[in-house]
């Protein structure tokens, strides 16, 4: 597979687009002092990273990527579910070809140690316990297959349902991590970034390397600040149950890169403001009794009303 690529920039991706804008019109009006520097500082330059940022910003955004991924996902619960039957099935067929001293290690061999984590959507488990599943039988099909137990179907059934739910899962971790659609954004992004970058240093270097004021508008952390400071943004998670309903338990925790976790409960209050936060991208963490806990990438940016509405189940 293909290596992930990564943003360059810290933050979220308009609020990165922000900053890139705000600081190449900062060259632009001081255009002079940089061609003094280097003669291809000119007006025509800029507008050309100007031109190639509003090109990226063009690019199908994170969200739209990932419902992408969100259609995969769904696509690919019920084949998953399938497989986490044919568990059930095969402990079944278990039972009645060995003595009950001999159904845990039994069990065990047949996958079911990663019964759980696979239930949970732990899409790696499933794929590990179908190939337990498959070699368990290959090698008991004899004592499985006696008369009154497990039907000789089953077998082929076990391996089909398998490579069905490989055959989506390998699509899906593409559509996540090497999408055609998710790596030109993120090229684009990057290539934009190392553009800026190269000016700032040069801004800040060669241009003003004696002058601390106008150095800041060539700073990215100055100029993040101003685009974005500090509690900034808000968020609106909504959680609701299969039927549509709002979910009155559990809670919803928020966490991004290199700061603590943020949690609130559910209960009567549904949905769950956070306010005051900063612009970042957040892992939103949903866990509600009875269904598995669900995280979610979200990016939080300054001035839109950032909500999120999420069906457990």
């Amino acid at each position: 597979m293909a290596l992930l690529i990564k943003p360059l920039y810290g933050g979220t991706q308009l609020e990165f687009y922000s900053i890139a804008e705000t600081g190449w019109t900062n060259c632009k009006n001081r255009i002079a002092p940089f061609a003094a520097k280097k003669p291809k500082y000119t007006l025509l330059f800029v507008q050309g990273k100007l031109a190639a940022l509003a090109s990226a910003k063009l690019l199908p955004d994170e969200e739209q990527r990932n419902q992408l991924s969100e259609t995969d996902r769904v696509q690919l619960k019920p084949l998953g579910d399938t497989c986490l039957q044919n568990q059930l099935d095969l402990r079944g067929y278990i039972r009645d070809a060995y003595p009950e001293a001999e159904w845990k290690s039994r069990y065990e061999a047949a996958g079911s140690t990663k019964y759980e984590k696979a239930a949970k959507e732990n899409w790696e488990f499933v794929e590990g316990m179908n190939e337990e599943m498959e070699t368990f039988i290959a090698a008991n099909v004899a004592a499985l297959t006696a008369p009154g137990g497990m039907p000789l179907t089953f077998k082929q059934k076990v391996e089909d349902d398998a490579d069905d739910f490989t055959d989506e899962y390998l699509e899906l971790k593409t559509s996540r991590q090497t999408g055609t659609a998710t790596a030109a954004k993120i090229s684009a992004n990057n290539a934009c970034y190392k553009d800026l970058m190269e000016m700032f240093k040069d801004g800040v270097e060669m241009v003003y390397h004696n002058n601390a004021e106008a150095q800041k508008e060539f700073t990215y952390s100055v100029i993040k600040d101003i685009v974005s400071p500090p509690g900034a943004a808000s968020l609106s998670v909504t959680v609701q149950l299969p039927d549509d309903s709002l979910a009155g338990e559990g809670a919803v925790s928020i966490k991004k890169e290199g700061s603590p976790v943020i949690r609130l409960l559910l209960s009567a209050a549904n949905p769950l403001l956070f306010a005051s936060i900063d612009v970042a991208r957040y892992d939103v963490t949903i866990e509600v009794p009875g269904f598995p806990a669900l995280t979610i990438s979200k990016e939080v940016n300054k001035g839109v009303n950032a909500r999120l509405k999420v069906k457990v189940g």
